[in-house]
């Protein structure tokens, strides 16, 4: 069969097209067309064309992602049956790569169409065509509103301190933990310490969830407050921001309930959830956020996918610290940095997981993203498998790892690399490689005969490298 490339350069309203042959000529120069069903059906009626022309012919059709708005393309396309076309959302990263490494310069909608058809052309056996969607798809929408209104609570809630720093600052010692909702009914009901001071007791007690003592003690604490600003505008500002707060608090309150309900007949939900740590909610997130597991053969690639992975970069004599690369899904990173926050608490697993990478000399944070990467691995393990968390599993497979020594593996590394020709001491190489040479050589040395290790430990802390290699000539001749 005749393959062919389509490439589509999608932007608001309109995608720009173009179509290669196996030989890289343009079947078609780049056209236009809006996101309209005329458009639509111009599109399809061009490949119709190609296919009148050669009845053997298969298209491979990509388009980038591009926030939602290539979504109407393919559920379009993969609507048409009476074509051979594989249709396939790409991932950005890989075709800005490929036009970088194409030396591409001017960039423009039809080039960037040309780019996307070359890059099919090249990478096409490693593409996923015609993927099903997700079960969670529809979600996707609702989890990025949710993270907005989230981030717009917290928002209101920073002015919010703010303001109360100035108008009633007894009332922050209440909030040092978010703001509880009898503390948003009292400031409502008195946005100021002048009108909390003039209040009876019995009707500040009267508000829910506060008891007599407390309505005492902040009657009491208004009266000798320092506050600084008594205007009306902050009154108003005041009771604005606490109806804002408590709008957003229920309408984050009804995502969150809609999109448990919406996925709790998904068996993968409660196999999630027997993990502690992981709810519902994060459940969801998560799965939301997963590729195709027969298309992941490795716990690996899952963390790669949502960015867990480390980054070692090594060129020459110079190396750079590991880090976690964050390339992947920032949603999945997000959920699993809350999950992890509470399995350090309530998971024993966790907990011990985080302690051995703190006595390790990990700072917090860092110690956090060893979680991360730990749990990552066990959610691989429950979906792939379709069975509950279970620890002896994970005690298991540390056992069959526990004899690992990574000092052994990397001088097996470099031996390795070395086979064709040892290390020579008088390459010109730099003062650092000379060290890592003479290091790696000692260490293999020790790990030699005992009478090395005895010479060795017989030395001074500090000493050359001539007086070294003297020392091994004077103790051969003497063996």
């Amino acid at each position: 069969m005749s393959k062919y490339f389509v490439g589509g350069d999608v932007s608001k309203g309109f995608a720009d097209w173009l179509i290669l042959d196996e030989g890289l000529a343009m079947v078609l120069k780049p056209f236009r067309l809006d996101d309209t069903m005329a458009g639509h059906r111009a599109l399809q009626e061009q490949l119709r064309q190609v296919l009148a022309r050669d009845a053997q012919a298969e298209f491979f059709l990509g388009v980038e992602y591009t926030g939602g708005m290539e979504q109407n393309w393919v559920h379009g396309l993969r609507q048409v049956r009476d074509l051979p076309l594989r249709v396939a959302r790409l991932n950005p990263r890989g075709v800005s790569q490929y036009v970088k490494g194409n030396l591409t310069r001017t960039i423009t909608d039809g080039v960037s169409a040309e780019m996307i058809a070359r890059y099919l052309h090249v990478h096409h056996p490693k593409i996923s065509f015609n993927t099903p969607a997700h079960p969670l798809e529809a979600l996707r929408p609702q989890w990025t509103a949710l993270s907005m209104l989230k981030k717009q609570r917290q928002q209101l809630s920073n002015m919010l301190h703010g303001l109360l720093y100035t108008a009633m600052p007894s009332m922050l010692c209440y909030c040092r933990h978010g703001f509880a909702d009898w503390v948003l009914s009292v400031v409502a009901a008195y946005p100021t310490a002048a009108y909390l001071s003039r209040a009876r007791v019995a009707t500040v007690a009267a508000i829910p969830r506060v008891s007599l003592q407390r309505a005492t003690s902040l009657v009491e604490s208004a009266k000798t407050d320092v506050a600084s600003r008594t205007d009306q505008s902050a009154s108003e500002l005041i009771r604005t921001l606490v109806g804002q707060i408590r709008h957003l608090d229920g309408a984050i309150e009804r995502a969150e309930r809609s999109m448990c309900q919406q996925a709790a007949g998904l068996p993968q939900v409660k196999t999630l959830s027997s993990f502690i740590g992981i709810g519902e909610l994060s459940a969801v997130g998560l799965l939301m956020n997963m590729p195709e597991l027969d298309k992941t053969p490795e716990a690996k690639n899952l963390c790669s996918y949502w960015g867990l992975h480390p980054v070692n970069r090594q060129s020459g004599d110079g190396q750079t610290q590991p880090r976690m690369s964050k390339a992947g899904r920032a949603q999945a990173r997000a959920v699993l940095f809350m999950v992890a926050m509470s399995a350090t608490v309530h998971n024993p697993l966790i907990r011990d997981v985080y302690e051995r990478a703190r006595r390790n000399g990990k700072c917090r944070m860092a110690a956090l993203g060893i979680c991360m990467h730990k749990i990552a691995r066990i959610v691989y393990g429950m979906l792939k498998h379709n069975r509950p968390f279970n620890p002896a599993i994970d005690q298991a497979n540390q056992k069959k790892h526990q004899n690992h020594n990574s000092a052994k593996q990397s001088a097996a590394h470099i031996t390795r690399l070395t086979r064709f020709q040892q290390h020579d001491r008088h390459a010109p190489i730099s003062r650092r490689e000379y060290k890592k040479r003479e290091a790696l050589r000692e260490s293999q040395s020790a790990l030699g005969t005992e009478s090395e290790i005895i010479a060795k430990a017989s030395r001074p802390q500090y000493i050359s490298y001539q007086h070294v290699l003297k020392d091994r000539t004077e103790l051969s001749k003497n063996t």
